[in-house]
């Protein structure tokens, strides 16, 4: 549902490992052999699953603002206005939007919120992470990037991901925030 492709009604919960199975088709479809794998926020819990479901696939990971708990408390007022007025996310984020995913961008964000919303309310399970609790069986080589002013990370979340994935790389980029590849004061980094 995001850029060109075709859209979407609704975002399930286990959009994240829909999705690696479509990228994985992808993938096929290209005869990508063992490709390195870059995903941002959504997109590294994707990578991360495809890591986790089919190693053997991938040369290496790169994640950046990946995500580890189901349930985020300090997103959840932004889950919220991504479902019920996205455009309270600002002039600005609503021009990238706009320019990126054109003019159903606000129904992309809305699905998207509400997706996150459902996630966070399927807390209690015993896989309380995003993960199943299987992320430390992940063995490509993995490269975390992340900014150390994301808002979108819980206390303690880059600390559980390090912890549960020890043997991946940090680069830890001081003035980054959600999106440290196309932030002004972080892209060089």
């Amino acid at each position: 549902g995001y850029g060109g492709s075709g859209r979407l009604a609704v975002q399930e919960a286990d959009f994240h490992d829909r999705a690696a199975g479509e990228t994985f088709a992808v993938l096929d479809a290209l005869d990508l052999e063992r490709p390195i794998v870059w995903g941002h926020s959504d997109g590294a819990v994707i990578a991360l699953k495809m890591g986790l479901a089919r190693p053997d696939r991938l040369a290496a990971l790169i994640v950046e603002a990946a995500h580890f708990y189901r349930s985020k408390p300090k997103s959840r007022e932004f889950f919220e206005t991504m479902l019920n007025d996205p455009d309270g996310l600002g002039e600005r984020v609503a021009g990238i939007l706009a320019a990126e995913h054109g003019d159903s961008w606000r129904d992309l964000i809305r699905i998207n919120g509400a997706a996150w919303l459902r996630i966070a309310d399927e807390r209690g399970r015993p896989d309380d992470d995003l993960y199943g609790g299987r992320l430390a069986r992940l063995r490509v080589p993995t490269l975390i990037v992340h900014g150390a002013k994301d808002p979108r990370t819980e206390p303690g979340e880059l600390d559980a991901i390090r912890d549960t994935i020890p043997q991946a790389r940090l680069a830890l980029i001081a003035e980054g925030g959600h999106s440290p590849h196309n932030e002004r004061l972080a892209a060089a980094a």
